[in-house]
């Protein structure tokens, strides 16, 4: 699959809230669109504090952002399909 570009993300993020604003997503292709960036969005954050915690000493703040950020993924449900994190 294609990584889109930067630009090109942001245009079809406009394009999806658009749609959404106009009660136009019959298909639901833009209610899709949102939901998965703003799901890998926290799951990237996620990533990135494990990454911290883990190389840069484990000290107890760096453990507080990840549980945070794990926190946050569960709280949206963005963990819906690995049943051993509920």
């Amino acid at each position: 699959m294609l990584k889109p570009s930067s630009e090109e993300l942001k245009v079809a993020l406009d394009a999806a809230n658009r749609l959404r604003e106009q009660d136009a997503d019959a298909e639901h292709l833009a209610k899709s669109l949102l939901y998965f960036v703003e799901k890998a969005t926290a799951l990237e954050k996620i990533a990135i504090a494990a990454n911290m915690y883990i190389n840069q000493g484990q000290s107890t703040h760096q453990h507080t952002e990840l549980l945070l950020a794990i926190e946050n993924a569960k709280r949206h449900d963005y963990f819906e399909h690995i049943e051993l994190l509920r």
